[in-house]
């Protein structure tokens, strides 16, 4: 029966004496690393990680005093403590996304390791691996064979259809306490409320310009490039992406699939239409008067011309307080 453990590397051994041997053998170098709970000693951090882990994993010594959480490695408290402080130390130099820990800057960095470089027969596109080049395949192959029926946009992934059709159905439970604006999805409002915090975490390592989310700084680092892979087959003119592809041939079919289901007007964009609706609902009010408009801008417009301070006031507080 296996049941001698090392306590180093916690292998199994079926005696004493291969426990031992094996000790000797593997284990022989100076223990530096010492766990600052019960000072057993460790030749590896990683065996030091692993002992607390699995032996001390109830106790948790390190306490949060914002918020009281408790850690049983002191260096999980420091990474969550500047969650708290919003401070993102480690910041990748190929895209700029900043990271509060170490580890999960160290996993983003793999996204940007090309191992091989394997392209795509049909657009050329690089991929790093064969599994990711076959994924890329596969989007090509069923291309558009689930169609949304109310506006007939096409897609490669019915989950992409689905989360698609809630769009038309005009649920929009997260909303933004400084402009009232609505949105579908909890990452679509943190987004759009660093437009009024002025927050930008992407920065072009190239030209350090900032932005508020990462597919704008993809988009940007494009530019650096000059890289238009996507083809328009009506005129050849090349576009950085494919849905700038697809928004660009509409001008040349007159395509509006975007329809205004209060005054059936049609729209080739998506955020033309919700600009138009907001004519509808006027979603954005001044407190002190009542006065609603379609933009954001007029409102502030509005606020400034005539000095409504108080309400200025209380929506840069419930920013603030976010």
């Amino acid at each position: 029966m296996i049941n001698f453990q090392c306590d180093i590397c916690y292998n199994y051994f079926s005696s004493k004496r291969s426990l031992r041997i094996h000790q000797r053998s593997q284990h022989t170098k100076t223990r530096q690393y010492t766990c600052k709970l019960c000072n057993e000693k460790f030749t590896q951090k990683s065996s030091q990680k692993r002992h607390i882990a699995f032996i001390h994993k109830n106790s948790k010594p390190y306490n949060c005093h914002l918020c009281g959480k408790k850690y049983s490695i002191k260096g999980s408290l420091e990474t969550h403590l500047n969650n708290h402080a919003g401070e993102k130390p480690f910041s990748c130099l190929i895209c700029g996304r900043r990271f509060a820990d170490k580890r999960n800057f160290k996993r983003h960095g793999q996204q940007h390791v090309v191992v091989e470089s394997l392209p795509c027969k049909m657009c050329g596109k690089v991929f790093p691996s064969d599994k990711k080049l076959r994924s890329h395949v596969w989007l090509h192959l069923n291309e558009g064979i689930y169609k949304c029926d109310i506006c007939s946009r096409s897609f490669s992934y019915i989950s992409h259809l689905k989360r698609h059709i809630t769009q038309h159905n005009g649920e929009r439970p997260f909303i933004c306490s400084f402009c009232n604006r609505a949105f579908q999805r909890s990452f679509q409002l943190k987004a759009h409320f660093r437009n009024h915090t002025n927050e930008k975490p992407y920065v072009c390592h190239i030209c350090n310009k900032g932005f508020t989310i990462n597919a704008y700084l993809k988009l940007h680092l494009k530019s650096h490039t000059d890289e238009k892979p996507y083809i328009c087959d009506i005129c050849n003119k090349a576009f950085t992406t494919k849905s700038y592809v697809i928004l660009h041939k509409r001008i040349h079919t007159g395509e509006k699939p975007f329809k205004c289901e209060i005054c059936n007007q049609m729209f080739g964009r998506k955020g033309v239409l919700l600009a138009h609706l907001n004519t509808h609902t006027r979603p954005y009010a001044c407190k002190i008067c009542n006065t609603t408009f379609a933009l954001k801008r007029y409102l502030e417009n509005h606020l400034l011309k005539n000095k409504c301070e108080k309400h200025m006031n209380d929506l840069w507080s419930k920013s603030k307080s976010k």
